[in-house]
């Protein structure tokens, strides 16, 4: 059996095609209302297509779609969820590889959040240290106030 030739209208009904148009079109609606930004959540595309189980397919087709200076807004590890939002700026951008803006973008959100982690560790290393010195500081409070009540009962016994 011989292999079809793909052809323009096929290539217009894959899938990922389809929903790289339903993309720009929220795109360019936002620009015709006066938006300078739609923010896309890929559970919401995939609703919206009336598609099942090609939430991966979605999400790839809105990274592809990314041009220079759209941003990632939230993403999962996976980058296969139904959170993953995605700003898309409706101003004239210069398209450039998916992949290196999916890079860049996601080098910015792992530093940003890495820096958020970090400063949260730090934030509990030193509350634990505070608590750990105010209550070593209590305790010898209290060891010097035994003290000097013992010491005080103990020199009126000797009076």
């Amino acid at each position: 059996m011989a292999k079809q030739k793909t052809t323009a209208k096929d290539a217009q009904e894959r899938p990922s095609v389809v929903a790289r148009q339903f993309i720009e079109a929220a795109r360019q609606s936002a620009k015709e209302r006066g938006d300078s930004f739609v923010e896309l959540v890929s559970g919401e595309v995939h609703k919206a297509l009336n598609w099942k189980s090609r939430l991966p397919l979605v999400c790839d087709a809105m990274k592809n779609s990314m041009r220079l200076g759209d941003r990632v807004i939230h993403t999962t590890p996976s980058g296969k969820s139904s959170t993953i939002t995605i700003r898309y700026y409706t101003d004239e951008r210069v398209e450039v590889k998916p992949s290196l803006a999916t890079i860049a973008e996601n080098q910015t959100n792992f530093s940003e959040e890495f820096s958020r982690l970090a400063e949260t560790k730090i934030c509990r290393e030193r509350s634990r240290i505070l608590h750990t010195v105010v209550s070593v500081t209590f305790c010898f409070l209290s060891a010097m106030i035994g003290f000097v009540v013992a010491r005080a009962i103990f020199s009126r016994r000797e009076d």
